[in-house]
């Protein structure tokens, strides 16, 4: 499959280069990886974690054309950029009880990487430790509002 898609890109540079233009070829990924873990690693059991991941392969567009940003995975990954920005996460967080239930979320948007992890209780609660300036506060809802834009886009995009 990575040889076809490989090809077909290849030959759309060379049309375009026969029109003298040569577009740089995507291979840009924006991805949202979620990990839940029964429990935080310990030496002595067997260890259950649960991953999922949706992922936005950027095309090839063609010199002179806006590229297609209105389907539904690009809302989706247009949602995750304004609850990141909103929260002003800019960095990783983590925190958790140790030996208790974890989920982990790594974002890559545009190049850039941003994780964030945190225990989790009652089955959808995250949990947050409280600081002066709120930042953890900030991070949760952030993860928060990931884990729900993330359920819902499976929702839609998965086959019952």
């Amino acid at each position: 499959m990575r040889s076809a898609i490989a090809l077909l890109v290849s030959l759309a540079c060379s049309l375009f280069s026969v029109a003298g233009q040569t577009p740089a070829p995507s291979n840009r990924v924006d991805f949202v990886r979620v990990e839940y873990f029964v429990s935080n690693p310990r030496m002595d059991w067997n260890q259950e974690s649960t991953r999922i991941e949706i992922s936005r392969q950027w095309g090839v567009t063609p010199p002179g054309r806006e590229p297609i940003v209105d389907r539904p995975v690009d809302r989706y990954f247009a949602a995750v950029e304004n609850v990141l920005r909103d929260g002003r996460v800019n960095a990783d967080r983590e925190w958790g009880a140790i030996h208790g239930p974890y989920v982990r979320v790594h974002i890559g948007l545009g190049g850039k990487t941003i994780q964030l992890g945190a225990s989790y209780s009652n089955g959808t609660h995250v949990d947050g430790a409280p600081d002066s300036d709120g930042t953890n506060e900030r991070h949760r809802a952030a993860l928060a509002a990931i884990l729900k834009l993330t359920f819902e886009r499976i929702q839609v995009a998965v086959p019952r």
